[in-house]
């Protein structure tokens, strides 16, 4: 079993930091919710949808088990040995390096979500921001980008 570097320790620590606030926010905040809160938000981060306040407890579940879900993938790709997936290890150390900068992005961003609904509820602003859906998603998608380059130069350069 190969040991978890330090960029994987940070990485965890960080999401799980992410969320136990998150899930601190919704139990300390919950009581005090109006009883419908914003549940979709349009690309231009403006809330179309209303529900239930009990929905906000949806979005630290979703993120946790995001988080455990992207982990157990991780340690499945650590402890198999390249011959098993047909990749070689450094293509297997990218793919750990990208499911691990995933996980905490998605959670980053769930997390930004859940606090900006909360706050939305409470009448405190209005929108998640007109950069919000954007910048997310750029971000994923030039992670994804880089990564996926990583993983097939290391696979071309073994041809």
């Amino acid at each position: 079993m190969k040991k978890y570097s330090i960029f994987d320790r940070i990485i965890d620590i960080c999401g799980v930091v992410i969320l136990i606030i998150m899930w601190y926010h919704t139990f300390s905040n919950y009581n005090y919710l109006p009883s419908s809160i914003p549940t979709h938000y349009n690309w231009f981060g403006e809330v179309d949808g209303f529900g239930q306040k009990q929905i906000i407890s949806i979005m630290p579940i979703f993120a946790s088990v995001l988080f455990v879900g992207f982990s157990l993938i991780n340690h499945f790709l650590s402890g198999n040995k390249p011959s098993i997936l047909k990749f070689n290890s450094i293509q297997i150390f990218w793919c750990n390096r990208l499911i691990s900068l995933l996980k905490l992005i998605f959670v980053l961003i769930i997390g930004l979500i859940h606090y900006k609904t909360i706050q939305i509820a409470f009448g405190k602003c209005d929108s998640l921001g007109s950069w919000f859906v954007s910048v997310s998603f750029s971000i994923i998608m030039l992670v994804l980008i880089y990564f996926l380059n990583k993983i097939i130069k290391t696979n071309s350069n073994k041809l």
